[in-house]
């Protein structure tokens, strides 16, 4: 049985050389190569070992009522005799060219054996009914729904504030408390006291002025209170795990009042009137997160082995 075979050929060079590539019905590359006249894309494809059914090509073939004028690619399917039906998706022994929105010989050959054999897959621009000839074939365009600025900032919050609850799930007080990377006295109920902490500094005293706020897990007599009075009891765990979240919860109301443009805005975010864009602050907490987050999987994975998200 005769191998089908996809030619691409990229006419868009400036130097007008054609690239040239076949692809069998697997989709695997059979042949590449470049050619420099119409005589030797030719005798290239005279030499491809099996039948050519499609040939994609980079290069306009028809307008809407004829043949364009000096098209390169209109000329090689005239010279050849290959179709340019708009709905030949083509046989052995009777090949069609079509145009495509590709770039690079073996992407329009991937394009060429589609058209033959996933035609639905497939679109054409403009419409059928727009050209009675001629078309552009490309694949369907994919809408991408908008991702605005605070929606990122706030989905990779959420991504790392859930890392770190995954760190710490599945253990007992001992092991939460378990300093176990040493000589370092971080832990994971440690990073959990500190993140609550973190919440509360930026999202209510920085970024709302709350400035006379107690700070949780703090003592003016010891700057790490929060890891160093990270016990392992069941009510330490709970107090911690109980303060992360209604500060979680107290930002993410805050959050749910902003927009892109209040991203912009700048605050005084300290006593010593010193301010920032408020994105700047948003950032600042998911660094916090993504590098807190790498010390509980080092902290975690001592503690038993588990490693991933």
């Amino acid at each position: 049985m005769t191998e089908k075979l996809y030619v691409g050929l990229a006419l868009a060079a400036a130097d007008e050389t054609v690239d040239l590539a076949a692809l069998d019905s697997a989709g695997t590359l059979v042949a590449s190569g470049r050619a420099g006249s119409e005589e030797e894309v030719e005798a290239w494809l005279a030499g491809l070992p099996g039948s050519v059914v499609v040939i994609a090509t980079d290069s306009p073939l028809v307008g809407p009522d004829a043949v364009i004028a000096g098209s390169r690619a209109a000329a090689l399917a005239l010279r050849a005799g290959w179709s340019v039906a708009p709905t030949h998706r083509g046989s052995v022994g009777w090949p069609v060219c079509v145009h495509v929105a590709a770039d690079g010989a073996p992407a329009c050959a991937r394009l060429a054996r589609i058209w033959h054999e996933e035609p639905g897959t497939l679109e054409v621009q403009p419409s059928l009914e727009q050209w009675e000839d001629g078309y552009v074939v490309a694949e369907p365009t994919v809408d991408v729904p908008a991702s605005d600025e605070l929606t990122n900032y706030r989905d990779y919050l959420t991504q790392y504030r859930r890392t770190l609850a995954r760190k710490c799930a599945g253990l007992g007080p001992a092991d939460l408390a378990r300093r176990s990377v040493p000589p370092s006295t971080l832990s994971l109920l440690g990073l959990v006291r500190h993140m609550a902490y973190v919440e509360q500094a930026w999202f209510q005293r920085a970024l709302q002025a709350n400035l006379d706020e107690p700070r949780p897990f703090t003592d003016p007599d010891d700057r790490d209170f929060d890891f160093n009075q990270a016990v392992g009891t069941q009510e330490c765990v709970d107090e911690a795990f109980a303060e992360w979240e209604r500060q979680i919860a107290r930002a993410d109301a805050w959050l749910d009042a902003q927009t892109d443009a209040t991203m912009a805005a700048e605050v005084v975010y300290n006593s010593d009137g010193e301010t920032a864009p408020v994105r700047d602050i948003v950032v600042h907490m998911i660094e916090e997160y993504a590098r807190h987050c790498g010390h509980a999987d080092l902290l975690r994975e001592c503690i038993d082995g588990t490693t991933g998200e």
